[in-house]
């Protein structure tokens, strides 16, 4: 019995592995039918005797999907009424409706769903009809968005008919059409077909096969039947080496079988001919002399495909991307690439201007070693070697062993005070390792990513500048939308997360216009931007709007002397960032493009991208941060210069009457005004004015481990938290029991958020969302519990002093 359970099981798992490989084929064409003409017939290639020929053949071969060409309205309509089991798309050359020739693309309704389709013109205008360039016809592109039914399998197909006279309309229509499958597709797996009127010798069909997005199936087919070249000239007895009509696939298509059908029909000769006893033959045996003819003066182009997700057991290790191959390393089970270029560099001219797109480039990208920091202060381990303004890129560590599996993807913004630190930190894979994709991104910082001006702002367009460290986030998150699906990502499953300067980036992106839709949720770690601001350079609780971040800008040209922006262009990147300059404190600016106003009154508007976030704040964040040589009058003279008339409620709140006691009292002044204060302020108001749910957790778990060495301190320090997300404490569940098994449920939470935008799961405690009166803040010490919000009397205080701030700033607008 046992014996024949074990065979029942095996042969399930064989029928189902043969069904998913079998769903995952793909069966496509590509066929030039011949428009209807009144000269082919009355030379006998009339449409009415061609038809049932082209129908009986695709019937037969019965491709999943296929590309036509030179199909007229009323020749459409015939394959449709022939065709039962196949819809079309495209429109009309001539006129954008049904004038003209058609390049339909035609799909078996039951193997295929369309999901978006539509055409653009070969001209220089692609938007509406015209002829392009040297064309002697209009010319079509028809593209759709199509998945093939039960399987994971997502393409794009698209077809046209190049022009068979204007050879520089060829060149620039093979330009335009590689650019808008580049735009279109964004990475995604591609078939085009066509009558291209160029064969495989000619330099135009080099710009599809070079471009980095398609090869030609013919050179990738495992198998040939190719007897001939494409185009017949309606002849059976030409043979010809050239193929003018191709089918070109991604290079992650796996290309079973190619094949040129060279199948005839034959049309019948007077009736008076005397019929033919074939000799060698039984004698019932009779021939008729009939005339030989083809059903069209193309040979179709029919090519089976295997979808790339069905060759994958082993991690993703090799992909493609919208600017070319790259391959990645092995590392603890997962597929890690370590630096994909997702911008140009931002160097020479392009220094302090929005990020533009990566070049593409040829062959496989190795992307083993990660790229270099961007310019900031040398120091100990951070040598200016490397470092360089060339920096926009970022890494991937996926689980994934498909294209396919559509996993959720958690995307890291690193902290550093927007003045330092690198992507290359940490790809967390420990997080990776539970079935999400990490994506750690790189972004400008210090006065490279940061600095205003009004020569800037003059040169914008948009008439902004600063800002271009965000930019540069919100463009890698634009990449991710593009591209995360070819590492078994869903780019509508995107969480955005950072610690410190990336958790206030994550603060920021949730306010801005231009990050909407990007990201379906947030998590914060020790960060937010809801400080009220002003027409002045940045100051300790109070930020700058783009005229203040202006002024500081021109400070900095002076401090450096120099003269104008081209100076500043033409100097090493280094001489801005590093820590010989002198001149430091850049930070995102109130620019009204990137950052549209005090968040705080955003949220209280309800303007803001509504996503659920989890905020999280360490026990004693101000421990990293306090002089360890703090006096206690030193220390009250920093308060009331900093709280002016509101000092002395500042010293009853984070009193500092012995040297002891101001250490304390500065450390949780600079824990509640720099991270806790913002991370409440995010919580409390969105609970009041969004739909989505804010979750708010302390981290405050006892350990002899902390960035800071001062042994005044009595929490979790900051940045503190980054040792719960990657392997440090889980690593060393011997050393650290506890803070081991707080890690455990800290990235349990984490990961079932980035599933679900629930932090809640099987085995953990329940964690409600975010109310200011009730025991709803997650805390972590010795496992996880719900508490009151921490620290209330102080929060409160700085909440109090905070609006009173916005009032005086608000004031001084109007």
């Amino acid at each position: 019995m046992k014996v024949l359970l074990r065979k029942l099981v095996l042969c399930t798992m064989m029928v189902a592995a043969a069904l998913c490989a079998q769903a995952q084929a793909l069966y496509v064409g590509s066929y030039n039918i011949r428009y209807q003409n009144q000269g082919d017939a009355d030379a006998g290639n009339g449409w009415q005797q061609r038809l049932p020929v082209i129908c009986g053949q695709i019937l037969f071969e019965h491709p999943d999907i296929f590309g036509t060409q030179e199909v007229l309205e009323s020749q459409r309509q015939d394959l449709l009424r022939q065709l039962p089991d196949y819809d079309c798309i495209g429109l009309g050359r001539d006129d954008g409706q049904h004038g003209g020739e058609h390049a339909n693309i035609f799909f078996d309704k039951n193997k295929v769903k369309l999901l978006d389709h539509g055409d653009f013109w070969l001209s220089e205008n692609p938007e509406r009809p015209g002829l392009g360039w040297d064309a002697a016809c209009v010319r079509i592109c028809t593209w759709g968005s199509f998945e093939l039914k039960n399987s994971c399998l997502k393409f794009f197909f698209f077809n046209l008919h190049m022009d068979h006279v204007g050879t520089i309309a060829r060149s620039e229509g093979a330009k335009l059409v590689v650019q808008r499958i580049r735009e279109i597709a964004k990475g995604q797996p591609v078939v085009l077909t066509g009558d291209f009127n160029v064969d495989q010798t000619n330099e135009i069909y080099s710009i599809f096969t070079e471009s980095g997005l398609l090869v030609d199936s013919y050179e990738k087919a495992q198998m040939r039947f190719a007897e001939n070249g494409t185009f017949n000239s309606w002849d059976p007895e030409l043979k010809t080496a050239s193929r003018i009509d191709h089918v070109f696939v991604s290079p992650s298509f796996a290309v079973e079988r190619y094949g040129v059908l060279t199948n005839a029909y034959w049309s019948e000769k007077p009736q008076t001919a005397e019929p033919i006893k074939g000799t060698d033959a039984p004698q019932e045996i009779t021939f008729q002399k009939y005339q030989k003819r083809l059903p069209s003066d193309h040979y179709p182009v029919l090519v089976r495909l295997q979808a790339p997700c069905c060759k994958k057991t082993q991690p993703l290790l090799a992909t493609h991307v919208e600017t070319g191959d790259v391959e990645g390393v092995l590392d603890e089970g997962l597929a890690v690439y370590k630096a994909i270029p997702y911008a140009a560099p931002p160097v020479g001219n392009l220094r302090w201007r929005a990020p533009q797109p990566a070049k593409a480039w040829q062959g496989v990208r190795k992307c083993d070693t990660f790229g270099p920091m961007p310019p900031q202060p040398t120091r100990p381990g951070r040598t200016a070697d490397m470092m360089s303004e060339d920096c926009l890129y970022l890494g991937i560590a996926t689980p994934a062993k498909s294209k396919c599996e559509k996993l959720p993807v958690m995307v890291w913004i690193h902290g550093g005070g927007f003045q330092t630190e690198w992507y290359g930190g940490d790809l967390w894979k420990r997080l990776a390792q539970r079935g999400v994709v990490i994506v750690s991104i790189e972004y400008r910082t210090g006065a490279l990513g940061f600095m205003a001006h009004p020569e800037l702002t003059k040169e914008s367009k948009e008439g902004h500048s600063g800002n271009y460290g965000l930019l540069d986030q919100i463009y890698a998150l634009q990449w991710v939308q593009r591209n995360i699906a070819q590492f078994g990502g869903d780019p509508s499953k995107v969480t955005i997360f950072g610690e410190s300067a990336g958790a206030i980036s994550c603060s920021m992106l949730c306010a801005s216009p231009l990050a909407k839709g990007l990201f379906r949720a947030c998590i914060s770690q020790s960060g937010g931007s809801f400080a009220p601001w002003s027409d002045q350079p940045r100051s300790l609780g109070l930020d700058a709007s783009q005229k203040g971040a202006e002024s500081q800008g021109v400070a900095f040209m002076k401090h450096l002397k120099k003269k104008n922006l081209k100076q500043l262009r033409q100097m090493d990147a280094m001489a801005l960032c590093d820590g010989n300059v002198g001149f430091s404190g850049f930070w995102p600016c109130v620019d009204g493009y990137v950052i549209c106003d005090d968040q705080y009154r955003l949220y209280e508007r309800g303007e803001y991208n509504d996503v659920p976030v989890i905020v999280m704040t360490n026990s004693d964040e101000g421990a990293l941060f306090t002089p360890g040589n703090l006096k206690a009058e030193d220390y009250q003279k920093t308060v009331k210069g900093i709280f002016g008339s509101w000092a002395d409620e500042a010293l009853k709140v984070y009193p500092g009457n012995t040297d002891d006691e101001a250490w304390h009292g500065f450390s949780d002044c600079f824990r509640d005004m720099g991270f806790a204060w913002p991370s409440f302020a995010w919580a409390n108001l969105q609970s009041q004015t969004g739909k989505s749910p804010a979750y708010a957790a302390y981290l405050a778990q006892p350990s002899k481990m902390s960035f800071s060495q001062d042994p005044r301190r009595r929490g979790v320090a900051h940045a503190d938290d980054i040792m719960y997300l990657n392997g440090h404490f889980l690593d060393q569940p011997q050393q650290y029991p506890a803070e081991s098994a707080t890690a455990e449920i800290i990235q349990q939470y984490w990961v079932n958020f980035a599933k679900t935008c629930n932090p809640n799961g099987k085995g953990l405690p329940y964690w409600p969302s975010f109310k200011a009166d009730e025991p709803t803040t997650m805390q972590f010490s010795n496992g996880a519990s719900l508490i009151m919000r921490p620290n209330s009397e102080q929060i409160d205080f700085v909440e109090r002093y905070y609006k009173a701030k916005r009032e005086e700033t608000e004031s001084s607008r109007r």
